[in-house]
């Protein structure tokens, strides 16, 4: 069954599942996806830069048909041999997250729509990760088990961020065996509720997914959860207990629930804010912007309002935090 238990120390930060629509593998192939028109028809396109000097291109599937499709993000797995695809796919009165999976060499498998939502609800900024754990049955016998986590925001009555994920079997995604699991059903408001009564919704969209140095089934998500004005920290341990069947370490986590921190009454930002941990677990928010970067960290409280004159990435503004921490001690 499943355990809600409080975890307090973020420790050996590895890496952070930014928004991304470029991936290169280890044999130095590079993979980029981008909204495009093909025969007068609006479509994503897969570019595949290979290490040889060659290009390919081909239309990741299910964008073929008259709805918008939006925001692909791309996540290379080494060990599964796939390239994963999540993109938002804009119909009239509603958006859905579609997963597309390309096998390394080969092709595209048929795409999958992973959001569950109906009409007048809006699904959208998709991000990816991948968790894997080797572990021994009771025979003795290793297995690795690998899960792709998914995160994504929904505009409805009551609108927050969706995670699932996909148990990974031999190589292949079972698409029935998906979990999905609204977050903010999950929390309950903590600490103190910030005045914000002049606070953007649309700015806090964006959740997170982080993975911790060397704890491969370890998951961390962060999102917004707009009725508390706070932010949630989530982190989900596959396979520490229940059953030792894939299935049922696939669907059924530890749930820890860390304290809420809430919104910054003093960030501006011109876009739309991405949440980042750095190395000691810290909380940082930024915003890209037409000439550069806008942050804010979490410090025993938000700290000013920082303004670069350059773009940084996600793992960039990671790296920052630390630097920035350290000068303001």
């Amino acid at each position: 069954m499943k355990k809600i238990w409080m975890f307090a120390v973020l420790l050996g930060i590895c890496g952070w599942a930014f928004g991304a629509d470029k991936a290169l593998d280890r044999d130095g192939n590079f993979y980029t996806v981008f909204p495009t028109v093909v025969n007068d028809v609006p479509v994503l396109q897969m570019q595949i830069f290979l290490v040889a000097g060659a290009k390919t291109f081909m239309t990741v599937p299910g964008s073929e048909g008259p709805e918008v499709e939006a925001n692909p993000q791309v996540y290379l797995s080494t060990n599964a041999k796939k390239c994963y695809v999540a993109y938002e796919r804009w119909g009239t009165s509603s958006s859905q997250i579609v997963l597309a999976t390309y096998v390394l060499g080969q092709g595209f498998l048929d795409p999958v729509v992973v959001s569950e939502a109906g009409d007048g609800t809006y699904c959208m900024n998709p991000i990816l990760a991948q968790t894997w754990e080797i572990y021994t049955d009771g025979s003795g016998s290793k297995t690795m088990l690998q899960f792709l986590h998914l995160a994504w925001w929904e505009n409805s009555p009551s609108p927050g961020a969706v995670y699932c994920n996909f148990p990974i079997t031999l190589g292949m995604m079972d698409p029935a065996a998906k979990t999905l699991i609204h977050l903010s059903g999950l929390v309950s408001p903590g600490g103190v509720i910030p005045d914000l009564s002049g606070v953007a919704p649309y700015l806090y969209q964006t959740p997170g997914l982080f993975i911790p140095a060397r704890n491969q089934n370890f998951l961390f998500v962060v999102f917004a959860d707009l009725p508390s004005l706070q932010y949630q920290i989530l982190s989900f341990h596959y396979g520490s207990g229940g059953s030792d069947t894939a299935n049922d370490r696939a669907h059924f986590p530890d749930i820890g629930v860390m304290t809420p921190i809430g919104l910054p009454a003093g960030f501006t930002p011109a876009g739309a804010i991405s949440p980042v941990l750095g190395t000691d677990g810290r909380l940082g928010l930024y915003a890209m912007t037409a000439v550069g970067t806008q942050l804010m960290y979490y410090c025993q409280g938000w700290s000013a309002q920082v303004n670069l004159p350059i773009a940084l990435s996600g793992p960039e503004v990671s790296g920052l935090l630390d630097s920035l921490v350290n000068d303001s001690d």
